[in-house]
């Protein structure tokens, strides 16, 4: 896969590519220093036990195996993360493979597990995986939950799955089914949104009800939730619908429930990157400037009504909200 970039919340950019059997010393480093950092890997400081030439044997005979997929994340040149899928070549097990992901502590809460799992995943489902397999601590809560927003689900439970001593700690297993028809496409999403608002449904809730049960949230739960956000937030002619809709699903995709600074920076990066680009689409961001009329006003919403701006001209906006939240959601969505 060619490589890929994202911004970080601290302004740097965190680029993410396969890795290439030349890579193999600096990962090993890499991978000997995390090992010190953590409890959360099956293995310790200096208990890797694989060497340089042994490494590159491993990246090498990856490139040609389609469920064994090494990846690194780079930001200023160096390796901050790694994500792997291991298979076994087995014509049975061909379809599995399991998921690894490690991020240095420094780099923690950044969001880069989440976008390293979401390019894994992504570069599995293209190798035409049909599983993927983890286990993970069952103390590592924030992990569980991202594994869970990305669509894992919860398979079984190992009540001695890591040993540290006499000291036992439960590995909980999940699981991720890939199915051709899962994916969901920007396309189709825009589609559904256009068709809400010819049924009546205002721009917040036609953006959120496709997006919001693959993220959680059930279509009547949706439906309550946009409701008041119509017509530029209750008919004051102030931000758009399809604008205020679209930052719910940033939201249920990114938002992290901590009062953190940093957390809340991994709410508000993809939020100002998605209000800079629809503002970039359209000029504006306010319902009265892109519908050109002001729905405070009875005069404002007789025109509105008059001219069928409802169905004529807001499914473009709606339209613009999917298409850019399809650059900005994880992927695959899954329902």
């Amino acid at each position: 896969m060619d490589s890929r970039t994202f911004p970080l919340p601290d302004g740097r950019t965190l680029v993410i590519e396969e890795c290439q059997p030349s890579d193999a010393s600096d990962l090993l480093a890499y991978i000997n220093e995390v090992a010190g950092e953590t409890d959360n890997l099956t293995f310790g400081a200096g208990e890797f036990g694989v060497s340089a030439r042994e490494e590159e044997a491993i990246l090498r005979t990856a490139r040609d195996t389609g469920n064994a997929i090494h990846m690194k994340g780079v930001v200023d040149g160096r390796v901050v993360s790694l994500v792997s899928l291991l298979g076994s070549a087995r014509p049975r097990l061909l379809h599995a493979a399991e998921l690894g992901v490690s991020v240095r502590a420094e780099f923690h809460r950044m969001g880069i597990g989440r976008r390293m799992c979401e390019a894994l995943i992504e570069r599995g489902r293209g190798a035409g995986l049909r599983k993927i397999r983890l286990q993970v601590r069952e103390d590592n809560l924030h992990a569980i939950r991202l594994y869970e927003r990305l669509g894992f689900v919860r398979e079984g439970f190992d009540d001695r799955g890591f040993a540290f001593g006499d000291r036992f700690v439960g590995l909980v297993s999940m699981g991720l089914s890939l199915d051709p028809s899962s994916a969901a496409k920007p396309a189709d999403t825009g589609n559904i949104a256009e068709a809400l608002m010819h049924e009546g449904y205002n721009c917040a809730q036609s953006v959120l009800v496709p997006h919001g049960p693959a993220l959680g949230l059930d279509r009547t739960t949706c439906l309550r939730l946009a409701a008041p956000f119509g017509g530029g937030m209750g008919r004051a002619g102030e931000t758009c619908g399809a604008l205020t809709g679209a930052l719910m699903v940033l939201g249920l995709a990114h938002g992290v429930p901590s009062p953190l600074s940093e957390d809340k920076d991994r709410g508000y990066a993809p939020a100002r990157l998605f209000i800079e680009r629809f503002r970039q689409a359209h000029g504006s961001l306010l319902c009265r400037d892109l519908a050109g009329v002001d729905l405070s006003t009875s005069d404002g919403l007789q025109a509105f009504r008059d001219r069928g701006l409802h169905d004529n001209l807001c499914p473009r906006y709606v339209r613009t909200a999917c298409r850019l939240l399809g650059d900005l959601l994880p992927r695959p969505v899954q329902e």
